[in-house]
């Protein structure tokens, strides 16, 4: 019977911390790059679809697991990949549906350009996946992430 308990806690356990289909667990999140080429508005409507967001890389930790994660799936297949950051009409940039602000060490030099119309955020492959700015219907594939 003892044996029987801990085969049912483990499957229990096992639905509860795992990650859906086609993601990929790091610290307590679950993430999937969507290999789709497609604007940073439809990027957002995607993840939320499929239960997540656009993903948050809250610190140099996450973005190289991503990093890496990209480049033994991906390589260098793409230059840009959306993630869940937006600049706001008064110029500061925040993770979308909050006012955390974007750790500005996570900007490529010169980044963000404060070009017009570039208010969507990216990780730039050949940057060491360091962030940019740019136009939001630009069309790049994107990292969904769930807690």
């Amino acid at each position: 019977m003892t044996s029987l308990k801990f085969v049912v806690v483990f499957l229990v356990l096992q639905v509860v911390y795992s990650c859906p289909n086609g993601y990929h667990q790091h610290d307590g999140s679950c993430y999937a790059v969507v290999p789709i080429a497609t604007t940073w508005p439809n990027a957002v409507t995607y993840c939320k679809a499929i239960g997540g967001y656009l993903s948050v890389v809250d610190g140099a930790v996450e973005r190289n697991y991503l990093k890496q994660y990209i480049n033994n799936k991906y390589g260098s297949q793409f230059k840009y990949y959306w993630i869940g950051g937006l600049n706001y009409v008064d110029g500061s940039w925040v993770w979308a549906g909050s006012v955390r602000t974007i750790d500005p060490l996570m900007w490529y030099p010169g980044e963000p350009s404060g070009r017009p119309g570039e208010r969507c955020l990216m990780m730039v492959q050949k940057d060491n996946y360091l962030f940019g700015d740019l136009e939001c219907d630009a069309k790049y594939p994107f990292v969904c992430e769930v807690r």
